[in-house]
């Protein structure tokens, strides 16, 4: 997700500033009779100001646009456990069954391997010995 960020906050959103300060600088210079602001003699100075007020502006709204759509992947992704769990009862037991067993095949594993990978395994352990009774065949 983070390269995501990277690529849109680094390239894309400033190359769509660009065009719509651009868009708007030529839309409004070349065409004012369009939008209801008279001729080009009638507003030279709405002309001069409306770089000066697209330039901060546009940025704000595409940075609100990419905080937006981050936050609106991040409720999709929370969706679909949110309806696994209400859909039924038995798929959360054989959810926290499964997990109860990793639980108990990481936990003996560590028990297994952590002595031959550290030095002094039973000085820095986290968890008592009596609660990582388990073998990994289970």
């Amino acid at each position: 997700m983070a390269t995501w960020k990277v690529m849109v906050g680094g390239v894309l959103v400033p190359l769509v500033w660009l065009f719509w300060v651009l868009v708007s600088v030529f839309a409004f210079g070349l065409f004012p009779g369009v939008f209801g602001m008279g001729t080009v003699e009638e507003n030279t100075t709405l002309r001069l100001v409306l770089p000066v007020i697209s330039v901060p502006v546009i940025p704000l709204i595409m940075y609100s646009a990419v905080i937006f759509v981050e936050n609106g992947l991040g409720i999709l992704r929370s969706l679909k456990p949110l309806i696994s769990i209400l859909a039924g009862h038995n798929a959360v037991l054989a959810l926290q069954q499964q997990r109860d067993r990793l639980n108990l095949k990481i936990s003996a594993m560590v028990e297994q391997l952590g002595p031959q990978a550290i030095s002094d395994f039973a000085r820095a352990r986290v968890i008592s010995p009596q609660l990582a009774n388990c073998s990994i065949d289970d």
